[in-house]
């Protein structure tokens, strides 16, 4: 998931009703998003460290 600059989410609520594995908020590097996806699609997790859960 990603957030708009200054909003603030209950991760925790949304990981669980939403099945969301991460959220970056902006300002995020698309390096970053893309290796988190590229992670997710091989392993079904992402260890990115600036990925909020």
């Amino acid at each position: 998931m990603l957030t708009a600059k200054g909003l603030e989410l209950p991760h925790d609520e949304f990981a669980e009703k939403y099945h969301v594995l991460g959220v970056f908020p902006k300002p995020f590097s698309p390096r970053e998003l893309l290796q988190c996806v590229q992670q997710i699609v091989e392993t079904g997790t992402c260890t990115i460290p600036k990925v909020y859960f």
